[in-house]
């Protein structure tokens, strides 16, 4: 459990110099940044194997640091995705997803903890939406056999949503 407890406060200290936008930070050399984004990349791969290898046989057994170290190697994840601009979560954000809904069994931090990912996720892959995209669909008559409906939702900060019904 230290292991991975290490691995997480890697993820938490580095990723302020990868991701921070803030002036101080971000004039760094472009070699500390790339060095951190290692760093961060590792740590988050051996926690997300960890945590494949150890949470279904042994949850009630590792404690909740464990369950911290899975958040912050998901929000790591998560951000990184953003910085990047991708628009999919990678499988192992889920593998560590399903172990923090696993963990919650055990620890109610960890309920909460995949609570909030979920949700965050939730909005990752429906806020980043190409709005051309989103006006062919309003434009677009709906048939009355279709079996989902897809409605606009307007988020509190400007972003499109997309849910289906």
């Amino acid at each position: 459990m230290i292991h991975v407890y290490g691995h997480a406060l890697t993820i938490y200290i580095k990723s302020l110099l990868e991701l921070f936008d803030h002036q101080t930070l971000a004039t760094h050399d472009a070699r500390v940044r790339e060095s951190a984004t290692v760093f961060c990349a590792n740590s988050a791969r051996a926690i997300i194997d960890i945590a494949s290898m150890f949470v279904k046989t042994h949850g009630d057994r590792i404690g909740w640091p464990f369950s911290w170290s899975i958040w912050t190697a998901v929000r790591y994840l998560l951000t990184s995705a953003k910085a990047a601009g991708s628009v999919q979560l990678s499988s192992g954000f889920y593998t560590l997803l399903d172990s923090l809904q696993e963990l919650g069994k055990y620890w109610q931090i960890s309920k909460k903890y995949w609570w909030l990912l979920y949700h965050a996720s939730e909005s990752f892959v429906t806020t980043d939406v190409d709005t051309r995209a989103l006006h062919l669909l309003q434009e677009k008559p709906f048939h009355a056999g279709r079996a989902k409906l897809i409605r606009k939702l307007a988020h509190p900060k400007g972003h499109v949503i997309l849910r289906a019904y």
